[in-house]
């Protein structure tokens, strides 16, 4: 059982890290944008291997790969957006 409180924590840990993901390219690279966007999609790829690697059962499985994917759909364009 995920509670509900721990994911929006985790969520919003995840958000605050790539925030400062984001400002990092910004100030150090001349492609802020697609470096942060590749990045990005890496991290959250291995993000996932946890939760492929530990539950027994392919439903939790699913269902945290899913948590993952969504959250990573509404955080990264978002912050994507704010580079240049």
């Amino acid at each position: 059982m995920i509670p509900l409180l721990g994911f929006a924590q985790m969520t919003l840990l995840g958000a605050i890290l790539g925030g400062l993901l984001a400002v990092a390219f910004n100030r150090y690279s001349t492609h802020a944008r697609r470096s942060f966007v590749r990045t990005s999609v890496m991290l959250a790829v291995l993000s996932c291997v946890p939760s492929v690697a530990l539950p027994d059962d392919a439903a939790t499985k699913i269902v945290l790969v899913a948590t993952h994917v969504v959250a990573a759909l509404i955080i990264v364009p978002a912050l994507a957006r704010q580079t240049r």
